[in-house]
């Protein structure tokens, strides 16, 4: 359940006097020097609440009670076609512990190098697992062709906004029916039900289906100092099982591992009870 200890107040300290150098009087530079106050503006106001009468500020994310940060912060990655030459048992040999691969999306797209980093992660070592990102196909259709994809581990639906078109054109995401659907015929096949990934908004809009809030594992995407859940799943006593904390670029811990930009997710729990937790949701082909 939801931490019920009152929200940490926080002193907000405004950033150092810059010196009038700052500001020269070329007008690019003068768009250049507004625009990084506004960018610092925006990224403190989003994790803040003002509150002007007391003078004091609340931290969004001391609402609840911050992770604790157990054996290894980037104990599992996720991947896809994007990271090409991953050596695996490097990865293995610096303490991650398991993988996530990108298996499938839509009704028939495979992601090309799913087999290949599945092969080799299993050679490493690796704990496995895979995702499917979900689309507005019928959502029957798509997890069968996920299944007959998918070589073996956990699984996950990724829910989220799909990129853009070709046009810069938004292309219409997965509804919550669809994804009730696509977990529903996962479930039935393998008598085990898929994770969620999702950010804090299209949570929210999982929130809607009893049965996805109640039976599915939660990978939260939030780049984000803390993970925080919406209050429909904290009511009924959900919590996070993986964090994606970083994509390498955004992010607390953010940084190039292995010379590539790659997402790194923090599990809620020992290790002990990240490898529990594997087996028990693994699919076995």
């Amino acid at each position: 359940m939801a931490n019920q200890r009152q929200p940490k107040q926080v002193q907000y300290t405004a950033p150092e006097a810059r010196s009038s150098s700052f500001i020269e009087w070329e007008p690019n530079t003068i768009h250049r020097g507004l625009s990084a106050l506004w960018d610092e503006f925006r990224t403190w106001e989003d994790n803040v609440y003002d509150m002007p009468k007391t003078g004091a500020y609340l931290l969004r994310d001391e609402f609840l009670e911050p992770p604790a940060h157990p054996f290894n912060p980037k104990c599992v990655f996720d991947i896809s076609h994007h990271q090409d030459a991953f050596n695996m048992a490097t990865a293995k040999s610096v303490g991650q512990l398991g993988v996530i691969i990108k298996a499938t999306e839509g009704t028939s797209y495979k992601d090309k190098l799913y087999a290949k980093h599945y092969q080799a992660a299993l050679a490493a070592g690796l704990l496995l697992g895979s995702y499917h990102f979900g689309s507005q196909a019928d959502a029957t259709t798509q997890a069968n062709h996920y299944l007959s994809v998918h070589l073996g581990g956990i699984m996950a639906l990724d829910f989220e906004e799909p990129p853009r078109d070709k046009q810069g054109n938004r292309v219409p995401e997965m509804t919550v029916d669809q994804a009730e659907a696509f977990i529903k015929r996962v479930f039935e096949a393998t008598g085990r039900y898929p994770g969620v990934y999702a950010d804090y908004d299209h949570l929210n809009k999982l929130s809607a289906s009893d049965l996805i809030v109640r039976n599915c594992w939660v990978w939260l995407a939030r780049y984000k100092a803390t993970p925080v859940l919406p209050p429909a799943w904290l009511a009924k006593g959900e919590n996070w099982t993986l964090w994606q904390y970083t994509d390498g670029t955004l992010g607390p811990l953010a940084d190039t591992v292995y010379g590539q930009k790659i997402d790194h997710e923090q599990f809620n729990g020992t290790e002990e009870q990240l490898k529990e937790f594997w087996e028990s949701n693994t699919i076995v082909r």
